[in-house]
């Protein structure tokens, strides 16, 4: 799928901006199979509320027209997989009013206009086809994760819930009220069950069981074919050797503990019961079990779902995860010296950079075999400069090598001006600030593919200098004061300074001084 347009009329600091992806690239970007495009600009320009806003808008849609009344918008995207070039909206075309329905229109092809007569009965309804939408929506944050978590799929505890709750027979509610005891017919455990993934956000602590699908997947594909080889080089990772899964049953209904024995436990190396916990140990070791996982849960992408499922709600079944992380050996730097191998590492022990550098290409590798919006609001945190400039390099390997013919697009929140060096300008969407609203966007007017990171930092960013405040401070204040210092105080200061623009300044007042 592909975003072509997004309007929001009035939300936060988002006034009247109309964001327009995709407006002309180079063909060996149109040609890629997936699409990949950046917002940037500075702190407050509405990044990440642009991209909450995706992700709510798509949630929304597929449920009642109540659920964005107050939000005007316009959506325009298109299915690769059905040929199809999807608007929705719920705003008038022609008058820009407010509707009381969703006025969706569709069009054969990516360069057919829409029929865009008179809002009539064929073109306004309460809710969105499920074959008018992306199989996925993912989102992921490194920020605040409650302002996505408040728009996610988890399931409320309505006032409808609490009614079916007292039409239950008294033997029930009083098992009810057992710590942790979810019964077979509890209605809430039904909608958690019968729940709608199309939108998932990925909280940072499911990023061990998106890192875990992952991996499992890797050691099945092997390493000439998995797209993770690039990843696990980059951060000294050789393989997952094994892991082990922490279950709470008392907290499980029947039917789930059924589940939860033919999809897991069958295959589990071992099992230590304590009480009325379970902890199930996998031993990779077994070239087979990986295969035997995936393939009893449907693949990896399903796989990370049931687990996902079992780890969420306010009394999860699986309660804990620990993966065994074996470390590339090190190789002999003298004649003699036999090869050092690190010993097991846990998913917890390595940094915070490596777990969300990991976490999120394996995240790539799972969702790009469905056609998906994938939003990611400022991944580069706790990345070291060498691992952004491996960001879009990784994430076109991953989706090179995925299997299937699904196209997905990836919106990418960023501060990073490394990152950008890799993209065109029509791949990047700066959102432009005036007074207190957010309401135009541009792209960059240089050619950033390729560019200096200096340059996108002043002329995308618009930084006044690439270099910090600090030092430009300290030398503009030197230059200041230049006629009053001897000419081995300029050459000692100038030996001081990096080569580059400043040192080109100082040279060039020295020269001025040494002339008079």
């Amino acid at each position: 799928m592909r975003i072509l347009r997004l309007y929001i009329g009035d939300y936060r600091v988002l006034n009247k901006l109309d964001m327009r992806f995709d407006p002309g690239q180079p063909k060996e970007v149109k040609d890629r199979n997936y699409h990949l495009d950046f917002l940037v600009g500075v702190n407050g320009t509405g990044k990440s509320t642009a991209l909450r806003l995706l992700g709510r808008i798509f949630k929304g849609v597929q449920k009642s027209f109540d659920e964005l009344r107050d939000l005007p918008f316009v959506l325009e995207y298109f299915l690769e997989s059905q040929n199809t070039k999807v608007c929705i909206s719920n705003i008038h075309p022609e008058e820009l009013t407010p509707l009381e329905m969703y006025f969706v229109t569709t069009a054969s092809g990516l360069n057919e206009a829409y029929e865009t007569d008179e809002p009539d009965e064929s073109h306004l309804i309460d809710n969105v086809p499920a074959n008018l939408l992306p199989e996925r929506i993912i989102a992921y944050t490194t920020g605040n994760e409650v302002e996505w978590s408040a728009n996610s799929s988890d399931t409320v505890f309505d006032i409808s819930s609490l009614e079916s709750i007292k039409s239950l027979p008294v033997h029930e509610r009083q098992l009810k009220e057992l710590p942790g005891w979810l019964s077979e017919n509890d209605p809430t455990r039904q909608e958690q069950r019968t729940e709608d993934v199309r939108f998932r956000f990925i909280p940072q602590a499911q990023l061990v069981l998106v890192a875990l699908s992952g991996l499992l997947q890797h050691s099945m594909r092997g390493e000439k074919e998995s797209p993770l080889q690039c990843v696990l080089k980059e951060t000294g990772i050789n393989k997952l050797t094994g892991f082990t899964l922490h279950f709470k049953l008392p907290y499980a209904s029947d039917v789930e503990r059924g589940n939860l024995w033919q999809q897991m436990g069958q295959h589990a190396t071992r099992a230590i019961r304590s009480g009325s916990e379970y902890r199930l140990i996998y031993d990779l070791s077994n070239s087979s079990l990986a295969s035997k996982l995936l393939e009893s849960n449907g693949g990896a992408l399903p796989f990370f779902e049931t687990l996902a499922g079992w780890y969420s709600g306010e009394n999860p079944i699986l309660s804990k995860v620990t993966l065994l992380i074996e470390r590339t050996p090190i190789e002999p730097q003298k004649e003699g010296e036999e090869e050092k191998i690190p010993p097991l590492h846990t998913w917890n022990w390595l940094s915070d950079g490596e777990r969300s550098f990991v976490g999120r290409m394996c995240l790539f590798s799972l969702f790009g075999e469905v056609e998906s919006l994938i939003l990611l609001d400022e991944p580069e945190v706790h990345f070291n400069d060498y691992w952004k400039r491996h960001i879009v390099s990784t994430m076109h390997q991953v989706f090179e090598k995925k299997i299937g013919t699904a196209v997905s697009h990836v919106l990418v929140a960023t501060h990073s001006s490394i990152s950008l060096s890799d993209v065109h300008p029509e791949d990047i969407l700066v959102l432009e600030r005036q007074d207190l609203v957010t309401s135009a966007t541009s792209i960059p007017r240089i050619q950033t593919f390729g560019a200096d990171p200096s340059e996108i930092m002043v002329h995308v960013f618009g930084a006044p200098y690439a270099e910090g405040a600090f030092s430009v401070n300290e030398i503009e204040n030197w230059l200041n004061e230049i006629s009053h210092k001897t000419i081995q105080e300029q050459r000692d200061y100038l030996s001081s300074v990096a080569p580059g623009y400043w040192a080109y300044r100082i040279r060039r007042e020295m020269t001025g001084v040494s002339l008079k």
